[in-house]
């Protein structure tokens, strides 16, 4: 819902970095509470709700981003897209059971790292890469087989 209300008011890379605002607030809350060893399940579903504002804005726009640059193979660009994704999971699922440690310090030090890169990306790679290009641009951009 936040994600639909900005777009049309800030455009995709404004939409993308506010929203890694929440990303990184919540990493950066998620990191104390790990740190300071805070048992406190309150302030634990504070931070990923925070942290879910942030996601829920930035996977469609990275979605959406992914498709939107290739309108000749979008539906070659969404399944590349959503593979990675779940190659990244994967990974991340394997480095989480392997560092459980019957605290919450894994699962923090992994959101704050991801949410970190999140933000890292969306004021740098999605600033500098711009919105998309509108359909007849994005067409005309399209290289032509020879």
């Amino acid at each position: 819902l936040l994600c639909r209300h900005w777009l049309p008011r800030h455009g995709l890379v404004g939409t993308v970095g506010r929203a890694a605002w929440f990303s990184l607030a919540a990493g950066a809350l998620l990191a104390l509470l790990a740190i300071t060893d805070t048992r406190s399940v309150w302030l634990l579903m504070a931070a990923l709700c925070v942290f879910s504002a942030g996601h829920g804005t930035h996977q469609p726009c990275g979605q959406t981003g992914a498709v939107s640059a290739f309108p000749h193979a979008a539906g070659l660009a969404s399944a590349l897209a959503g593979f990675v994704l779940s190659l990244v999971a994967f990974g991340v699922g394997l480095w989480l059971g392997h560092a459980l440690d019957g605290s919450v310090r894994p699962l923090a030090t992994g959101m704050a790292v991801g949410a970190s890169l999140s933000a890292l990306v969306a004021w740098t790679l999605v600033r500098h890469h711009g919105e998309p290009l509108p359909p007849l641009q994005a067409q005309a951009a399209k290289p032509v087989a020879g």
